[in-house]
């Protein structure tokens, strides 16, 4: 890894670029691998190059890592989501527990544990273009490097279900925008769809805002990204589900929508046709007990 990386307090980011291996140190072909925004907003550039499902094996995508750029600012950092080797969060009290490990949904039965995404194959006269351009996007603390990853669909160099290195883009432990406090016997439930994010990260989530957006739209259209592809994750439901209970009355409209839709279609007629209205006041207001006395 380069090390002579600078850091803007102020900006929350790396000075110039991220730190990152050289770039003769790159394999041909090369394939970069994205889970977070990258999947749903590549943008124009990245775009015109082919892309493939793909899993990072024991690792898990959370929202730790602070944004003072894109969604959120020096005032109010935003969160952002980082991958996280699985040994890494049982080694600070996160439990990995079966009820959250469910299968993966396509006939090849994975399991929920693997951090599915995209990885990008990338010409090799475009390296270092696509390079700088991710640079760019992620100097909020990230930096590139290698992992191994399960390509999920044949490519044009690789059969499927192929274990290939590709290149991503992760917040270090040692970065500062790093965001996730070691567990303690104090906090009861460490099961890890449950863990902290259920409350410090939903409430950080619903009032951030950056340059390019709310960071209530960074995780909504990552869950509908992620549902449209039968790719769905556990963690980041639950997430959204206590962001959505967080956004107010004024989007109880939406949210009763969304429960309704799960609903099979004989209740809910019965629902809509018997169904007295209510007023909702303080949806979630009082979620923690933090109101009783």
């Amino acid at each position: 890894m380069q090390t002579n990386a600078q850091w803007d307090h102020e900006l929350g980011a790396w000075k110039g670029r991220a730190p990152s291996l050289h770039i003769d140190e790159y394999k041909s072909p090369l394939y970069v691998f994205g889970y977070g925004s990258l999947i749903w907003r590549p943008g124009d550039f990245l775009s015109q190059f082919k892309s493939f499902p793909a899993a990072a094996m024991k690792s898990k995508r959370l929202f730790a890592q602070k944004s003072l750029d894109h969604r959120g600012n020096s005032k109010f950092p935003g969160l952002v989501l980082n991958l996280v080797k699985d040994d890494d969060l049982e080694q600070k009290g996160y439990k990995l527990e079966e009820d959250d490990q469910k299968k993966f949904s396509d006939p090849g039965q994975q399991k929920e544990e693997d951090c599915y995404g995209l990885v990008w194959l990338v010409p090799d006269d475009q390296i270092t273009a696509v390079l700088d351009y991710l640079d760019d996007r992620e100097k909020g603390g990230y930096s590139r490097h290698y992992i191994h990853v399960k390509l999920m669909q044949e490519t044009p160099h690789y059969p499927a279900k192929a274990v290939i290195d590709a290149v991503v883009y992760t917040g270090l432990e040692d970065n500062p925008n790093f965001f996730l406090p070691t567990l303690t016997g104090s906090i009861p439930k460490h099961s890890f769809s449950y863990m902290q994010d259920r409350t410090v990260a939903a409430d950080i989530i619903t009032g951030a805002k950056g340059l390019s957006g709310t960071n209530v739209e960074y995780l909504l259209k990552l869950q509908r990204y992620l549902e449209e592809r039968n790719m769905s994750d556990t963690y980041i439901n639950h997430l959204a589900a206590a962001v959505r209970m967080r956004l107010g009355t004024w989007r109880r409209k939406a949210i009763i929508n969304s429960v309704l839709a799960a609903i099979p279609s004989t209740i809910r007629r019965a629902i809509n046709t018997d169904a007295r209205p209510l007023q909702l006041i303080g949806c979630g207001s009082n979620e923690y007990r933090q109101l009783d006395g």
